[in-house]
Order: structure tokens, then sequence, then C-alpha cells
């Protein structure tokens, strides 16, 4: 009996300093002089199962898990609470989860909206590329001016970049796939306003100034270097006709003339040309 109680004093005071190694070495010795010892089998258990919630904690941190880490190590200190190496394993687990980031890039498909992240706001014109964000799990929004479209939970691990679409029409907010790329280049395409230096003619004996031509899918716009004859007027309304370097503008519904520009040159005509025609090709 006291060799069994100077036993269990040797492992327990080894295991309450956290010395899980030598602990198992001595209880592999008390073992092998009192096999199937009831007390040392269940000190035995002990230490196995603490070596193992260790072991998977530091599996954890190696893979960048911290959350199990921590939840490991959680289950370690109940089965000894002593041990003083748990405290500065929980700041380095929750130090390393402090500093973790993913990367989040979400990207629309048509009408731009807000985004938040978990009731923050974030990004620029209804999107964000590359932003950095801390680890663990986050609600994404989507919202117009009514109020939340839809929304996403998902949980982002340490270095993982996640790529989202989102469509105010559909209601949806998911994972970008290849097919996307293709949506995502014609909506630039459709958006984006290309400007062209020109002369305004204002018919008959009134002269012409000059000033900014601008198109896009949505709008043809015009702003005069000086005065206040500008305009903008939705671009599915019009069609156009170029001879030499002069666009004149009608509208669809009655062929009836609009306005006549001049460009500098025939390769601002060209370019003219190009992005009409591709606008109109877009939106057929």
């Amino acid at each position: 009996m006291q060799k069994e109680d100077a036993w269990n004093r040797q492992v327990s005071d080894l295991f309450a300093r956290g010395k899980y190694h030598e602990a198992a070495g001595s209880l592999a010795l008390w073992l092998s002089e009192s096999p199937g010892n009831a007390r040392a089998q269940e000190v035995n258990d002990r230490v196995q199962e603490m070596q193992r919630q260790l072991k998977a904690y530091e599996t954890a941190i190696a893979e960048n898990r911290y959350p199990e880490a921590l939840t490991a190590l959680n289950s370690a200190e109940k089965l000894n609470p002593a041990d003083p190496n748990i405290s500065e394993l929980r700041r380095h687990a929750e130090a390393k989860k402090a500093a973790a980031r993913a990367s989040l890039s979400i990207f629309r498909l048509g009408p731009k909206a807000t985004l938040l992240i978990d009731g923050r706001p974030i990004g620029k014109e209804g999107e964000i590329e590359n932003e950095s964000i801390p680890i663990g799990t986050h609600t994404i929004s989507v919202e117009n001016s009514s109020g939340p479209v839809t929304g996403r939970v998902q949980e982002y691990y340490e270095g993982q970049r996640v790529t989202l679409v989102y469509d105010l029409g559909k209601q949806s907010l998911r994972a970008m796939t290849e097919a996307d790329r293709e949506l995502l280049s014609r909506r630039k395409a459709m958006e984006e306003t290309e400007r062209f230096s020109i002369e305004h003619d204002h018919g008959l004996f009134r002269g012409d100034c000059r000033g900014q031509l601008s198109v896009d899918s949505l709008d043809v716009s015009y702003s005069p270097s000086s005065g206040s004859h500008g305009f903008r007027i939705p671009f599915k309304l019009l069609k156009m006709k170029i001879e030499g370097k002069s666009v004149s503008l009608y509208y669809v519904s009655d062929n009836s003339h609009f306005q006549t520009f001049k460009f500098r040159d025939s390769l601002t005509t060209d370019r003219f040309r190009q992005k009409w025609e591709d606008l109109k090709a877009l939106l057929r």
C-alpha cells in the first residue's frame, strides 16, 4: 500500500505540473510492477487523454484552426486546472487568432447595392476586392434603398480567399463561378463611360461649339466647354448615322433628327462607332 501511495504521489505531482511525458514514464513502471492496478489505470487514462487534447491543440495551431485549438485547450484545462502551461498556450492561440486574416472579394452582376459585414458598411460602388477580414464567422448582407435583399453567413479561415457575387434581381449572394467572369466583363463594358472631344453643330446660320460627348449603356450626354446647352438622354432611345467625321443621332421611335456632332479625326470617329456598336450588341 505504501508503494502504491508513493507511485500515486509521484505521478500526481508530475501531472499537476504539466509534465505528462514524465508522468507517462512513471505510470509505465507502476503498471509493470502492478499490472491491472485500478488507480494506476485511472491516472494513466487521464494522462493519455491530456496528451491527446494537447496533441489536438498543436495540430490545430499548425493548421491555423484556432477555434479548434482553443476547444482542445478548454478540454485539457478541465482535466488539469493546475497545469501552469495552459494560460500561455491560450494566450498564444488567441494572439494568432486575433492576427489571422482571410481575403474577401464581392462583385455585382447587375445594379449596385450596399454591402455590409456584420452590420458594418464596406466596399465602394457596391463591391469589394481583396478585403482583409478577421477569421471566424461573419454575416455578409446586401441591401438596397428598400432594405435587406439577401445575405450569407460563412466561416472564414486564415489565408482563405473567398470571392462572392450578388444579383439583386435574383436576390442571390453566392460563390463566384467561372461562368460569372463573362457576366462581370459584360456588366463592366456596359457601365464603362467613354468620352469624346467633339464639335457640336447648332444648325444652319447658328455655328457650332466644342465640348465632350459621353456614352455608356444608360445615357448619351453632352457637356459644352461653355454655355448651358448640354443634354443627357437614354442611350436606348437613339440610333446613329456616321458620314465622314460627322455623326448624327436620331430618335429610334420616329427617325426624327436629334443632334449632329463632328469628331476631330477619323480615328476618334472609328472609336465612337465601335463603342456604339458594342453597346448595342450588349443590350440585345
